[in-house]
């Protein structure tokens, strides 16, 4: 009896997501198929209810963004993944995106080269000798100059102000400053300074008696948040003043953290 009422139960919530899903009705079908999720055991090896909240999920997030593509973004039992939708001509470019926020992950200390990269863009700037390590000097010579040809430019473009962040472009440099870097740039503060630090000793300072102890346990630079805030605190401030204003208001400031609300 157990057996047959949890079945009609997980019946009931998945066929209302799914129904409601058809409706366009995305945040309450989300909820239905979440319920549906945690309904099923730990030990249970049917994952509709996971698959189809993905699916559901997935459908709010990436529908708006592609409603102008040749695209469609799915969920399947491989994790997401991009449908087309008409056919597309060879080197046509169907979908474009970039990420709203560039910062280091702790856990690159772990790899054998001190990972750079530009700050802005997040190109790397490892030379081809650091890259490749001790590999490189037993390249063969031939492919050595190959390399060595077509290697991007990576010698870095480091800020005006405080000399220690870097860059691949002036481009790059300038958008920076424009953007975040202005706020939270080194030079500014001690308060900003401290954050470089922090995230240079990997979330860690000395306390009173010199000792390094952990002031941030997060996986990932305080600086992502820091950048995030000079972000919006930057176009909210651009918006006041194309609008004649010093102060930005209270509809500027909701336009500038919109991006990062989800």
């Amino acid at each position: 009896r157990k057996t047959i009422k949890y079945h009609a139960h997980l019946f009931f919530l998945l066929n209302s997501g799914k129904i409601l899903m058809k409706l366009d009705l995305l945040v309450l079908a989300e909820f239905w198929f979440r319920k549906a999720t945690q309904t099923t055991p730990a030990n249970c090896k049917d994952d509709e209810p996971k698959i189809l909240f993905q699916k559901c999920r997935v459908k709010r997030l990436y529908g708006p963004l592609t409603t102008d593509f040749p695209i469609r973004v799915d969920f399947t039992e491989y994790g997401r993944a991009i449908f087309a939708t008409e056919d597309i001509p060879e080197g046509e470019i169907v979908f474009d995106d970039s990420p709203l926020v560039f910062g280091k992950v702790f856990d690159t200390v772990h790899y054998k080269t001190n990972i750079e990269s530009c700050d802005h863009c997040a190109q790397s700037l490892l030379s081809p000798q650091e890259y490749f390590m001790e590999t490189f000097s037993t390249m063969e010579n031939d492919l050595r100059e190959l390399v060595l040809k077509y290697w991007p430019n990576t010698k870095p473009i480091y800020c005006k102000k405080c000399k220690k962040v870097k860059y691949c472009s002036t481009d790059c440099r300038s958008r920076g400053w424009e953007s975040y870097h202005e706020l939270i740039c080194p030079s500014r503060s001690s308060a900003t300074a401290r954050l470089f630090k922090i995230s240079e000793h990997l979330g860690k300072e000395p306390d009173e008696t010199g000792t390094m102890v952990e002031v941030w346990d997060g996986h990932f630079s305080p600086l992502i948040l820091a950048r995030i805030w000079a972000t919006i605190v930057t176009t909210a401030k651009s918006m006041a003043r194309e609008s004649g204003d010093i102060i930005p208001t209270k509809e500027q400031w909701a336009i500038a953290k919109s991006p990062y609300r989800k």
